[in-house]
């Protein structure tokens, strides 16, 4: 079972003060704790080569994996490999990994989350659950980038 967001969010780029953002969110499960502040930043920064965009959209989704996270991350570098996508933070000792577009006009973020497996009953532990999150000033690219990684992980051969 998965479950999908769509967001509108606004960045606005302050003159030598960093970045402020302000994001609608209308979430209702684990999904809201899977995006790191700082993540969140950098994504919304690598649209549109280094400027902030005004509006961009972000669409995300969770899903459970019965697989544990290395074996499930190895399946969102396939992905991002397939989608021609570049690596911009790798998982390295944390729970999240970004990868872009050459062009920036897309940023994807997937989010690792261990012990959950599905099963008869609910829920348990083992597995992972997976939060893989798309940001675009398009529309459609979002939505549609954020399916395609989703699935590919998903669906891995």
């Amino acid at each position: 079972m998965s479950t999908t967001h769509d967001h509108k969010a606004t960045a606005t780029a302050l003159m030598g003060g960093g970045l402020s953002l302000t994001y609608g969110v209308r979430l209702k499960k684990l999904a809201a704790g899977a995006f790191l502040a700082g993540t969140l930043c950098l994504a919304v920064i690598g649209l549109g080569a280094g400027t902030a965009n005004a509006n961009p959209y972000w669409y995300d989704a969770d899903f459970a994996m019965s697989t544990d996270i290395p074996t499930t991350y190895g399946f969102a570098l396939d992905s991002f490999g397939r989608q021609g996508l570049d690596l911009l933070q790798p998982l390295g000792g944390g729970d999240t990994t970004v990868a872009g577009s050459p062009d920036g006009s897309v940023v994807v973020e997937v989010t690792f989350i261990q012990g959950f497996q599905p099963g008869i009953h609910g829920l348990h532990l083992g597995g992972s659950k997976v939060v893989v999150s798309a940001f675009s000033d398009d529309q459609n690219r979002a939505e549609t980038m954020r399916n395609n990684v989703q699935s590919d992980i998903q669906h891995h051969p």
